[in-house]
């Protein structure tokens, strides 16, 4: 489910608004994707039903560094840090407040301009996040969904409405998604095998083999 539906990983630290802000700090991952332990210099992920792998590179923060090398720094003023990146559509605008992303808008030549925006606790986690849709000029609410944990690691993230819920054990590794349609249930659940790191290095989908990667630590 590769949407705005997953959630979303914000890496960056809490920052005084007086204190410089380094921006090869500051990124945006999926969870699903790249919540990893240890030094990760490189991950490559093959997905074996499209017979087609991906190769992603990270800073020494754990930043991807295509994301870093794409964008542009706008402003960053009082704590807060604009980046804008060009996209096959027009271009994303990513707002930061204190090392936490509070905005993501993507203004789309030939698609409907998004904006997302995210709320944290005291430990800056994101608890909440609101998508919004341009209609007429106008950013309207269009979804929500819900973060949660348990002992500082992410349970689940769920739309607020029920539609769906993903969830996540304590490495950090999607387990299950479970979707209501038309007031049917479905459910995926999903296991793996890890490295020594506790990253996971095979991804199973109701027992199938789905998904490989091969990690490189720095």
């Amino acid at each position: 489910m590769k949407t705005w539906l997953v959630a979303g990983l914000l890496l960056g630290m809490a920052l005084a608004q007086d204190v410089p802000v380094n921006p090869e700090q500051l990124g945006f991952l999926d969870l699903a994707d790249f919540e990893l332990h240890g030094p990760v210099r490189q991950v490559k992920t093959c997905f074996l039903a499209a017979d087609y792998c991906e190769t992603v590179q990270f800073n020494r923060y754990g930043i991807e560094l295509n994301e870093v090398k794409n964008r542009t720094l706008v402003s960053s003023q009082n704590g807060v840090v604009v980046f804008e990146s060009k996209t096959n559509h027009g271009k994303l605008i990513d707002t930061y407040q204190n090392g936490v992303l509070f905005s993501r808008e993507e203004d789309g030549g030939d698609i409907t301009s998004t904006r997302r925006v995210f709320e944290y606790n005291a430990e800056f986690l994101p608890i909440k996040e609101t998508l919004y849709t341009s209609q007429d000029g106008m950013y309207l609410p269009e979804g929500i969904n819900i973060y949660t944990y348990q002992d500082g690691h992410l349970v689940s993230v769920g739309a607020e409405d029920g539609s769906f819920t993903v969830y996540y054990n304590a490495k950090g590794a999607k387990t299950a998604e479970k979707s209501v349609t038309d007031g049917e249930t479905f459910l995926t659940e999903y296991t793996h095998d890890y490295d020594a790191q506790g990253n996971w290095i095979k991804l199973y989908e109701a027992g199938e083999l789905t998904a490989t990667r091969e990690i490189s630590y720095q």
